[in-house]
């Protein structure tokens, strides 16, 4: 049995599908990468008084995708993780990160069930007020047999391999299972999350359930146009965008830093080789711990998603953005569009831009004010 260390633990919950986040890709004018003081006019954004039309591009086709009740089987997800509902994580989970539209933006398909927790909210370790995440997340990536084999030669050993398929427990009383499978031409990746709760919630009696919905899950991709698709894209590169947390800092209460600078032996896993194909980008930026809170923490959270914008448009259509809540930003281009959201745990920026999609997420828990603070963020990331 491997033992989870921290580092990989935090960016596993945030890439769930697997959460791993992001890969090279070009700087553009929304890109976190560049450093600016925010700008003084940003602390009272008006909303937009006259709703411009947006364009918010083409939803990917979802020709020959198997819906995901078919994906997940509802009796083989309750063995793995008890207690577990199908949720549309982009549609009606509050808090989300941009990232985790790239693999459907690509052409893919992402399924989850869980337990009305985000991922992206779970502080580890937890006390009995935090809220813990359980559930199980499937990602399908089509025509992806190179990506799968790149990111077998590239790990640095079989343990640490984002296809390596086992059950682990962590030092916060969870445990995770993950792995891939190659489903025709598909790169088929489940990951989940189990608190230790009961005297089953141990790695040795997951694994079976696991491997038992890998295989169903695999077998139903293999049987449909996923398993046989292909499309044009570039060569394999898993490797993480490099961030700097240079704009967040100037609005945060405690220091940030992008983990992947600090090093570790997490591989690139299907996010990546999905972001590649989009010239997409993305950043996880994380309070070190210290004291009392010996553990890092997720403290914001940007993402820029090129063909992403239908995201945005559906969380409006179902209310989980709210329109009203439209606001100016100093250095939105002409014909885009932002909207801020917050919940108990975090403030997001959605911005639209001519069908793309850049998000910026901060979380109270490393900011004072999050509610201005991921708008000067946002400001100061789109004026320079």
């Amino acid at each position: 049995m491997h033992t989870f260390t921290r580092g990989i633990v935090s960016v596993a919950l945030l890439s769930a599908a697997a959460v791993t986040m992001a890969g090279c890709a070009p700087t553009t004018s929304a890109d976190p990468t560049v450093s600016a003081m925010p700008s003084e006019s940003s602390a009272a954004p008006s909303a937009t008084a006259s709703a411009a039309p947006v364009d918010f591009g083409a939803a990917p086709s979802r020709d020959g995708v198997p819906a995901c009740d078919a994906l997940l089987p509802a009796d083989l997800v309750e063995a793995l993780v008890p207690g577990v509902q199908p949720v549309d994580t982009l549609v009606d989970t509050p808090d989300i990160a941009g990232a985790w539209a790239f693999v459907a933006t690509a052409g893919g398909t992402d399924c989850e069930s869980a337990n009305g927790v985000s991922a992206i909210d779970e502080v580890l370790p937890t006390t009995k007020d935090d809220p813990v995440y359980q559930g199980v997340r499937l990602t399908v990536l089509p025509d992806a047999d190179a990506d799968y084999i790149d990111a077998q030669t590239s790990a640095t050993s079989p343990e640490v391999a984002a296809t390596t398929v086992r059950c682990d427990a962590s030092d916060s009383a969870r445990v995770y299972c993950g792995g891939a499978v190659r489903a025709g031409t598909a790169w088929v990746d489940i990951r989940s999350v189990r608190a230790q709760d009961t005297a089953g919630a141990t790695p040795e009696a997951s694994e079976p359930a696991f491997t038992a919905l890998l295989a169903a899950t695999a077998a139903a991709v293999e049987g449909s146009a996923l398993g046989s698709a292909t499309s044009e894209h570039g060569s394999p590169d898993g490797s993480y965008t490099t961030c700097d947390a240079a704009n967040v800092n100037a609005v945060a209460s405690k220091d940030l830093a992008d983990p992947h600078t600090r090093g570790g032996d997490a591989s690139a896993g299907l996010q990546q080789y999905a972001m590649n194909r989009l010239g997409a980008s993305s950043c996880v930026f994380e309070a070190q711990g210290t004291g009392e809170q010996p553990y890092a923490i997720t403290g914001a959270v940007y993402s820029e998603v090129p063909g992403g914008g239908w995201v945005v448009e559906r969380r409006l259509d179902a209310g989980t953005i709210d329109r009203a809540e439209r606001v100016e930003l100093d250095g939105l281009p002409a014909g885009a569009a932002a909207w801020r959201s917050c919940t108990d745990l975090a403030c997001s920026i959605d911005v639209v831009d001519d069908g793309d999609w850049t998000h910026f997420v901060l979380y109270e828990r490393v900011a004072d004010a999050p509610s201005d603070g991921v708008v000067r963020w946002a400001e100061a990331s789109l004026t320079n």
